[in-house]
């Protein structure tokens, strides 16, 4: 048996055995369960398409790496692009706690299943969380989701909405920020990550991507693994400014949902791309990708330049 067939009847043990193919599929898809898959799934476990997001917040937490609180917390988002039957992509993700650092550079689990959605160029129009968001998390999802309300299930039984979780939110607007208007979702990173342009190229599609109206630092990055692997991420600024996303913490979040063996320490290499307007996140990159893998290569360069 292999590990992910193995990962799926550990933490899914009482689901069909004909649900584990369309499950499989969520790694080689970096994170993403396609509708059609949903759809098979919904009509083998007899069930709408919210409640299988929830039945999948265990596997989910499956891929939470806590190595300094041991409190896992798993996401299930759904995307924007729906069919008129109302089936759509699913979206994964779990805390992320890099090792040896303090918490506060802790990958929330809404944060990482946001920026698993936006790499697939969609945004989320529903959440299923394990556990009820922080605050930090509530911000995070006001500024990035599609739906307004954002409808947030939480564990097995709670129903609510972003609204009713973060009333009077402060956002974008309150900044001169007209929303998310600068988001480019047209490019997939994923995508792009499968193609043999050199790794510079790369982190600097993923800068233009960025979105950062607040401080105009595009920035982005590309890892690579021992396996040979590599995953794009990009800046996520946000109106708290705390929650903001820097693109090697995007680009992890990828990577874990998308390796069933993830482990920090095989990023062998960083590529790291900034136009360095007001500020520059580099020392931030850099002191994350040490706590990884010390001995990784960090290559950096200037966008424009």
């Amino acid at each position: 048996m292999n590990k992910v067939d193995s990962t799926l009847k550990s933490v899914l043990e009482d689901w069909p055995e004909a649900s584990y193919n369309l499950l499989a599929t969520i790694w080689s898809n970096n994170g993403k369960l396609k509708a059609e898959h949903n759809r098979a799934l919904c009509e083998l476990l007899e069930c709408n398409l919210g409640q299988l997001m929830t039945a999948l917040l265990p596997l989910a937490e499956s891929f939470s790496l806590a190595s300094t609180s041991g409190f896992k917390v798993g996401a299930v988002a759904m995307g924007n692009t729906v069919s008129n039957d109302g089936m759509a992509d699913l979206f994964l993700g779990a805390n992320i706690e890099f090792p040896n650092l303090p918490l506060d550079t802790t990958i929330h689990a809404e944060q990482c299943v946001s920026v698993v959605t936006l790499q697939h160029g969609q945004r989320i129009s529903s959440l299923a969380v394990s556990v009820t968001p922080c605050g930090y998390c509530r911000q995070f999802l006001y500024e990035f989701s599609d739906a307004q309300p954002l409808p947030v299930s939480i564990g097995k039984n709670s129903v609510t909405d972003l609204n009713a979780l973060l009333p009077k939110a402060f956002g974008p607007i309150d900044m001169g920020i007209a929303e998310t208007s600068t988001l480019n979702l047209s490019i997939n990173l994923n995508e792009l990550s499968d193609t043999t342009s050199a790794f510079e190229d790369l982190a600097k599609t993923a800068a233009k991507s960025a979105y950062s109206p607040y401080s105009n630092n595009n920035a982005g990055c590309v890892i690579s693994l021992t396996n040979g692997n590599s995953y794009l991420g990009r800046y996520l600024e946000n109106a708290a400014y705390n929650p903001c996303i820097n693109p090697f913490a995007a680009a992890i979040c990828v990577a874990r949902v998308s390796e069933i063996d993830f482990d920090f320490s095989a990023v062998e290499q960083c590529t790291f791309v900034e136009s360095q307007e007001n500020i520059s996140l580099q020392s931030q990159i850099k002191m994350l990708l040490n706590a990884c893998q010390p001995k990784a290569v960090f290559n950096t360069a200037t966008l424009g330049r």
